[in-house]
Order: C-alpha cells, then sequence, then structure tokens
C-alpha cells in the first residue's frame, strides 16, 4: 500500500505551557511525505531534499 500526506509549519510565539497564554501562527512551509506499507516489519526513512538530516523523529512516528 502507497499513501501521501502533508504537513503545514506552525510557530509558537509563547510557551503556553509554561506561561498559561501563548499563541501560534502559520507559516507558508509544508513537507510531503510518501510511504510504502509491505511485510517486512522494517522502518527506512529519507529526506529527498537534505540525505544527510536525522530520520529519528520519522521512524518513531512511522511506529
Amino acid at each position: 500500500m502507497r499513501s501521501i500526506a502533508v504537513s503545514y509549519g506552525a510557530v509558537t510565539i509563547i510557551n503556553a505551557i509554561a506561561t498559561g497564554k501563548g499563541s501560534a501562527l502559520g507559516i507558508d512551509l509544508e513537507t510531503k511525505a510518501t510511504v510504502e506499507l509491505n511485510d517486512s516489519g522494517r522502518i527506512t526513512a529519507k529526506i529527498r531534499k537534505a540525505p544527510g538530516e536525522d530520520t529519528k523523529l520519522m521512524k518513531l512516528c512511522a511506529r
């Protein structure tokens, strides 16, 4: 099975957890991801436009 997802960017202005007040705004950035599922049970990830970047968060979210 193959699927595509898009995540849009946002920026936190003030950390509402610490202060009880805060806000966030959307920014004009997006990340597109393609996933292919098979029966191997392995999770591999790569970033096409930045192949040297760390992919630990991608793998963690895919679990």
